[in-house]
């Protein structure tokens, strides 16, 4: 199974190699990532950071995790946001899908507000990055010590911009590290004040009990 999103475009070389690499998934693979291009404001970055996803599946050998997430408020179901869990060796595909939003920056930004609104969620709970997670090569640990690290927003931009060679791509590769590093930067507020009222709530129950037994 291709699993394709309505903003993602296949391409002949793509087509080429997934064909080539089939006999993989008769031979008990259980998924493929791809490597995406990605379309910022009209023009295709060849630098900065690159996204894969698991998107070639065994059908038979994968599926997505379930995530307690049904309480994040304005949220869809955003399976496409995390790696399924397969059973079966993982491989990465060479050439890219090409990732083109023909919304405007309305809806980019209003959809990267929702997802910060789900991650800040499982944050709180302590949810991401489960490790049944299918990754690639290094992704897992270096996602994990990503995550671990303090100052994500201006790290995340540093990492598209100066050591991916973003700015290469000249002022769609600036705007798109920006927007990358706030993206980060709404996840930590956003955590910060889930937290927040979590702690209020607790304290709260906790007066409350202490009222109660005092009567």
């Amino acid at each position: 199974v291709l699993y394709v999103d309505a903003d993602e475009e296949m391409t002949p070389k793509l087509a080429a190699e997934i064909r080539e690499a089939l006999p993989r998934f008769a031979a008990g693979a259980g998924g493929a990532f791809v490597p995406f291009d990605y379309v910022f404001c009209g023009k295709k970055l060849e630098h900065g950071h690159r996204v894969y996803k698991l998107a070639l599946l065994a059908r038979g050998r994968s599926r997505f995790l379930d995530y307690d997430d049904l309480d994040v408020a304005h949220m869809w179901e955003v399976e496409g946001h995390y790696q399924p869990q397969v059973q079966g060796d993982t491989f990465a595909l060479r050439q890219r899908m090409v990732h083109n939003d023909h919304d405007s920056l309305f809806h980019y930004f209003d959809k990267h507000n929702r997802y910060s609104d789900w991650e800040a969620n499982l944050r709180t709970k302590g949810l991401m990055n489960d490790p049944r997670e299918a990754n690639v090569g290094a992704r897992a640990l270096l996602k994990r010590i990503f995550q671990a690290m303090p100052f994500k927003a201006p790290i995340s931009f540093l990492h598209s911009y100066v050591f991916k060679l973003g700015f290469l791509d000249g002022k769609a590769g600036y705007d798109y590290a920006v927007a990358r590093a706030m993206y980060y930067w709404q996840i930590r507020i956003k955590t910060e004040e889930l937290q927040k009222a979590r702690q209020a709530s607790a304290a709260a129950a906790r007066d409350d009990a202490v009222a109660g037994a005092a009567k």
